[in-house]
């Protein structure tokens, strides 16, 4: 029988713990919504799950990232990743970077999700908070029995 859990990923930035900020950019790119972030700047990533799994390595474009547990009861366990955009460009306008997610599970389960971002300026304001604030997205997802990997049914931006 297959598995289901619920995942959300939140992303903040860590100085003052500023919010970010999504945009619903219709069909004028792959992806319907648009996530906005700086350059050269680090972010706290939370990955919540319900109910609680393990979590062994987080990899966000290319950066391996250990997970820290934050919270583990029996309902729901709660991870929190740091991760810095040193590696991204900035989006030049009308353009869009993909941002891969592989979460490993430690019963050797693996997801992949993608975000699409746009990057600006790492000193830029006015336009990476305009839009509507990231409370998270929340995935519901599901394990086929005899499977490694975990399919993503249903994704909300919250």
């Amino acid at each position: 029988m297959a598995a289901t859990f619920r995942m959300t990923v939140g992303m903040r930035k860590r100085h003052k713990d500023v919010p970010v900020f999504f945009k619903q950019d219709g069909k004028r790119f792959p992806l319907s919504k648009t996530v906005k972030l700086n350059v050269n700047t680090p972010y706290n990533v939370i990955i919540a799950l319900e109910p609680p799994r393990l979590l062994e390595r987080v990899i966000i474009h290319g950066d391996p990232l250990t997970p820290k547990l934050l919270e583990g009861n029996s309902s729901k366990s709660v991870f929190l990743q740091e991760w810095s955009s040193e590696s991204a460009d900035f989006s030049p306008s009308g353009k869009r970077t993909d941002i891969t997610f592989i979460i490993e599970f430690q019963e050797s389960i693996t997801m992949k999700t993608t975000l699409q971002c746009k990057f600006y300026k790492q000193k830029e304001k006015d336009h990476c908070l305009w839009g509507t604030r990231l409370n998270g997205i929340e995935y519901l997802c599901r394990i086929p029995e005899g499977s490694t990997y975990a399919e993503i049914m249903e994704e909300q931006y919250l």
